[in-house]
């Protein structure tokens, strides 16, 4: 039931929360901006739109956290056939093990965008790494948002994923869970919050303000 889910979320949030204001020392920030939003928000196509448009610093390197963890994983876990089967196939406790190989890579890289879900579902549950955080230790936090009808309808056309099927009431929770969580995960190691309202109406602005963050990388 959606009550049960809201007290699983919770729970499992509060204690990654938890682990993250117990992390210990500040460390200083990584030229990394995380991009992150629920799925089917259109993170994916934004990133495809700065780089298009021209937008994207040559010295930015992009990558997906998620196609890159599955890359990781799969190693461990032949099984895995997509990204996807992180989410079903996998327990909390598994994919935090698999994800602690993939930020080495990352702050090597730097400067870099980093698409990814801080909040994800991980089975029944809302779930975070704050692990991964921590050591990443981000300048940036991008969160993209839309309205949950949309992101209903962008997740109908994408046949290229398998998700779990949400009402518009469930986004709009997980949107609202997550914003919050991103928020306080980017006050904690000192990065700079930004938050876009991905609507066709904000196209130039929103871009606009990508490549601002993405040139101070």
């Amino acid at each position: 039931s959606v009550i049960c889910l809201i007290f699983q979320t919770c729970y499992v949030i509060i204690l990654g929360m938890n682990r993250l204001h117990g992390s210990g020392e500040a460390k200083s920030n990584n030229r990394i901006m995380i991009m992150t939003g629920v799925s089917g928000s259109g993170k994916d196509h934004l990133v495809g739109r700065v780089v298009s448009t021209g937008l994207m610093p040559d010295r930015v390197r992009t990558f997906s956290f998620g196609q890159l963890l599955f890359e990781q994983a799969q190693a461990t876990y032949p099984e895995l056939r997509t990204r996807d089967d992180l989410k079903t196939m996998l327990t909390q406790e598994q994919v935090e093990a698999e994800a602690s190989g993939v930020i080495g890579r990352l702050v090597k890289a730097q400067p870099a965008l980093v698409n990814t879900h801080v909040v994800y579902r991980q089975g029944d549950t809302l779930a975070i790494n704050p692990d991964v955080e921590v050591d990443l230790q981000a300048s940036h936090y991008v969160y993209v948002k839309a309205e949950p009808a949309q992101i209903v309808e962008w997740r109908n056309r994408d046949a290229s994923r398998t998700r779990a099927a949400e009402t518009t009431a469930q986004i709009g929770l997980h949107q609202e869970i997550a914003l919050g969580v991103i928020h306080a995960i980017a006050q904690h190691v000192g990065a700079e919050m930004i938050t876009i309202n991905n609507h066709s109406d904000f196209v130039d602005a929103n871009l606009a303000t990508m490549h601002e963050a993405l040139e101070a990388l």
